[in-house]
């Protein structure tokens, strides 16, 4: 199925539902955020889907920004013991992505920065994957018993 502005939902009856992104504008942050709630809503506590939606903006306008213009393709996951978001695009091989050690919320008068730092703070674990030009992040939620409680 595609929208008029080119998203193209994928695989929403199975464990894991795909969203590609056409990864043209950065107002895709925003139905990669609202296919993130969709995902989650009721099946997982508001904290955890607010932290995924928030990780979803920082890593989809990253692709944006600093990948190859090209589909984003978007995978939720959602088990009962943990979630994760997978953002994958093409990048172009001389971009180079710090160790996940090294993302950090960078001051508040840099112009970026920001965005993996923000990503890792709200993550429980975070995978990068790079296959040729193709490279996934993966952002991970562990939940608990303590996750439903109000």
């Amino acid at each position: 199925m595609t929208s008029n502005s080119g998203v193209r939902l994928n695989n929403t009856s199975g464990a894991n539902p795909t969203l590609v992104l056409p990864g043209a504008s950065l107002t895709e942050v925003a139905a990669g955020r609202l296919f993130v709630r969709e995902q989650t809503d009721g099946k997982l506590p508001a904290r955890t889907s607010e932290q995924m939606q928030l990780a979803t903006s920082e890593l989809v306008s990253n692709a944006l920004m600093y990948g190859k213009a090209g589909p984003i393709v978007m995978t939720v996951h959602v088990s009962p013991d943990a979630a994760w978001v997978r953002i994958a695009n093409d990048s172009p091989p001389t971009a180079r992505l710090p160790p996940v050690s090294d993302w950090a919320i960078s001051g508040s008068n840099d112009r970026s920065g920001r965005g993996l730092g923000i990503v890792k703070a709200v993550s429980d674990q975070i995978q990068v994957e790079r296959e040729g030009e193709r490279v996934a992040v993966t952002a991970c939620f562990a939940l608990t018993t303590n996750d439903w409680r109000s």
